[in-house]
């Protein structure tokens, strides 16, 4: 069973990441869908994640990665291509430099005694945020092993909590946002880490399942995928340029 796809540009071409219950993500170049690489896990990987280039493991060859076995793992890839992350189920976070043929693990980190969810990148690549089931998103700022902070769940309830998706928005703009389990999705100003806004989807009696979000392209607007329709929100980037916090409102 495929857990996941992504595609993304690499050099020249588009090249597709499939994530496979059989312990393996195989990498295939897009429209002629020839095999470039298949890469062997001691677990299923569920996605694969990244935000400019697909993970570029050890093109054309098999590569097993040491260090993250028996768990199952999440993988982002920074935007500059030279770095990657990995997140598994014992909520540790695994930092490795790939700019050469092979993977060298640069450092370990911990997130959380609970899994870890997703992870992702910020533009300039010097920055990376791991969710996790527990509620909370890990900052990690790559020249520095400490965590540069760590941003909670606006839920209380420990089935609800848990935090989901997250994305850094494109520059200039200097937002994180994440979504939780249900209903809530929060947007930090990254230049601090210490100003947050929480945007609640659904009445206060209800909750609204989260599938997924993205930002625009051009940063104006966030798109929330719920159980039953998508909610654009708006980013106020004029706003946001200006003072130490942007608006969002419902359009």
């Amino acid at each position: 069973m495929n857990n996941g796809t992504s595609l993304a540009q690499y050099n020249n071409e588009v090249r597709m990441a499939i994530c496979n219950n059989d312990h393996t993500v195989k990498i295939y170049s897009v429209p002629t869908m020839e095999r470039i690489a298949v890469l062997n896990f001691t677990s299923p990987i569920n996605h694969g994640k990244t935000n400019v280039i697909l993970i570029q493991l050890s093109m054309g060859t098999h590569h097993p990665m040491g260090g993250v076995g028996g768990f199952d793992t999440v993988a982002s890839t920074s935007p500059d291509g030279r770095k990657m992350v990995c997140v598994s189920d014992t909520g540790n976070v695994y930092l490795y430099d790939i700019r050469a043929s092979d993977y060298q693990l640069m450092a370990t980190m911990k997130a959380s005694e609970e899994a870890a969810q997703c992870c992702g990148w910020n533009q300039s690549s010097e920055i990376f945020a791991v969710t996790s089931q527990d509620g909370y998103v890990n900052v990690w700022d790559i020249r520095h092993t400490q965590k540069l902070c760590q941003l909670g769940s606006a839920e209380t309830r420990n089935t609800r909590k848990a935090a989901r998706s997250i994305q850094f928005s494109k520059g200039p703009l200097d937002l994180l946002a994440y979504t939780e389990h249900v209903s809530h999705v929060n947007i930090v100003d990254t230049r601090t880490f210490e100003s947050r806004q929480v945007v609640r989807l659904s009445p206060a009696e209800m909750d609204y399942h989260i599938a997924g979000f993205s930002f625009s392209p051009d940063n104006r607007s966030l798109f929330v995928g719920l159980e039953h329709s998508m909610v654009e929100l708006a980013v106020d980037v004029n706003s946001r340029r200006q003072f130490a916090g942007g608006r969002l409102s419902y359009l």
